[in-house]
């Protein structure tokens, strides 16, 4: 398959007036005319529009209450009222509503399984309400992650993109120059070897490791484990083996066990094992920056695009997530759920992304702010693909998973293990035909 592919519709007005002229030669006279009724003005109908997020913490919230009170101020005929639903609920709870008919009017959901309730009927056509007139104020990755048969069902409202973290005092420390970051997976290999450091069997920094992302690993590698309309599986394909064997060597470089015992000892935020210098390099979302400023101010590190094979950039070198706005299918007042829905992605994305160091899925919202994160990320996004779940077999992440984790505990060849993910994801896509 060719990886590239994959890549890839007056107001007019009459007046007629009749003149009834009279019989004989005497001309009816024109009544003088009548004095119009005064008309009382017609009352605009105030419409209530529940919107639904994930967003309840002192961190989001007050970015969220002051987004919806700025509409409400300015839209007092089309009043928003917030509910926070639990990330873990949010998609099955609307799911339900839509089914039973008491959906939220808006709601922001994964971006990733925005297909797949379109292809169900659960979602709007907001194609229908305009939206297509504004796809080109969005970058294309997060766009098309809520585009089915040709149509929008989703706007997108914050997504990201992953670039390579590199800590520029431990360059300096091995005699690396932390000007120049590694741009080809030769080059991370050859900057590990003076990075890494061990006190026998026992890690002590690690210079890089790609982490268990084989589909995106894949990605990167020029390729996909999917057919270009994504309904045939295609996981153990060359360059898909090729990948898991690479990924395996840099498992293999410090061992399963050594390796699986080190990741344990790390929690994230102050403990994160790149912020305490424990890990040298690391792929993780740009917005990784703003944890750096919170719990490491003082830290030296560059932020780059994520390497490839043969060192040179492509659509597809980084991957994308991230939340889209939806309607539910059976709005019942759609016109108005699309004006709230549109501002979410445009102008309120431009204060979210401010306040909370999300990359907006709106252009010009990231663009209209000054710093180098977010530049950093703007130049990254041409390089950035969205990889959405294909509808053939939502869950065939757990068969990959599984070959991933057999190739890295020595269990099977990844040539073996992907043969065995590929038999077991056709036959969830043939299990999914029946449904």
């Amino acid at each position: 398959m060719n990886w590239r592919k994959f890549l890839a519709t007056s107001l007019t007005a009459a007046l007629a007036v009749s003149i009834v002229a009279g019989c004989g030669g005497k001309k009816e006279e024109t009544p003088a005319p009548s004095t119009p009724t005064p008309t009382a003005p017609v009352e605009q109908k105030k419409v209530e529009l529940e919107f639904w997020g994930h967003w309840s913490s002192e961190q989001r919230r007050p970015t969220i209450n002051k987004i919806i009170e700025t509409w409400n101020t300015k839209n007092p005929n089309i009043q928003v009222k917030y509910t926070a639903v639990p990330f873990d609920q949010i998609i099955t709870k609307f799911q339900a509503g839509v089914t039973a008919g008491n959906a939220p009017d808006v709601a922001v959901l994964d971006a990733f399984t925005a297909q797949q309730r379109a292809s169900k009927k659960q979602n709007l056509d907001l194609s229908a309400q305009g939206a297509d007139a504004i796809k080109g104020e969005f970058f294309a990755a997060p766009w098309s992650a809520g585009t089915y048969n040709g149509k929008q069902y989703s706007l997108p409202f914050v997504t990201d993109t992953r670039m390579l973290f590199y800590n520029k005092a431990a360059f300096k420390e091995v005699g690396l120059d932390p000007a120049k970051a590694p741009v080809s997976w030769d080059d991370l290999w050859a900057a590990a070897d003076k990075l890494d450091k061990k006190n026998g069997k026992t890690l002590e920094r690690v210079g890089f490791h790609p982490g268990n992302d084989f589909a995106l690993w894949v990605l990167n590698n020029k390729t996909t484990l999917w057919n270009a309309d994504m309904t045939k599986p295609q996981v153990n394909n060359p360059v898909a083996i090729e990948t898991l064997e690479w990924m395996k060597k840099w498992n293999d470089r410090y061992t399963n066990e050594a390796y699986t015992a080190f990741k344990a000892t790390f929690q994230g935020g102050a403990n994160d094992a790149f912020i305490t210098g424990k890990v040298a390099m690391r792929v993780d979302v740009a917005t990784f920056a703003a944890q750096i400023k919170k719990y490491a101010p003082n830290m030296e590190y560059g932020m780059v695009p994520v390497p490839t094979k043969d060192g040179k950039q492509h659509p597809a070198t980084s991957w994308a997530g991230g939340f889209g706005i939806e309607i539910p299918a059976n709005a019942k007042n759609p016109k108005e759920a699309y004006a709230f829905a549109k501002y979410l992605a445009t102008e309120a994305a431009g204060v979210w992304a401010a306040e909370q160091y999300d990359m907006p899925g709106w252009q010009k919202a990231a663009q209209g702010i000054n710093d180098p994160v977010f530049t950093a990320m703007m130049g990254n996004m041409p390089n950035t693909i969205f990889y959405p779940r294909p509808l053939a077999a939502m869950d065939y992440g757990t068969a990959t998973q599984k070959a991933t984790d057999d190739v890295f505990a020595g269990k099977a060849t990844a040539k073996a293990a992907l043969d065995e993910a590929q038999k077991a994801i056709e036959q969830m896509v043939k299990d999914n035909a029946g449904k």
